[in-house]
């Protein structure tokens, strides 16, 4: 968290942070969320430490990411 922080101070680039799209909510069950963090936990809360109001990300459907768990051999 440290590095990130330190790389937000020096304004250096950072990498999108990649993040699932949630299926449309159902009416019967509210999702607080519409979307999960896959990988950059550190980058979005740093960035959330920094006043940040948005944050760069590369968006990734719920099948998406389950069909490359298939490709690799997880069973989902």
């Amino acid at each position: 968290m440290i590095a990130v922080l330190k790389g937000i101070m020096a304004g250096d680039e950072m990498d999108p942070v990649p993040v699932i799209q949630l299926p449309e909510p159902d009416p019967l069950v509210q999702l607080p969320y519409r979307y999960c963090v896959r990988d950059g936990y550190h980058r979005f809360y740093a960035s959330m430490v920094a006043g940040f109001e948005c944050l760069p990300t590369s968006i990734e459907t719920l099948g998406e990411v389950l069909q490359q768990s298939r490709n690799l051999g997880w069973r989902a």
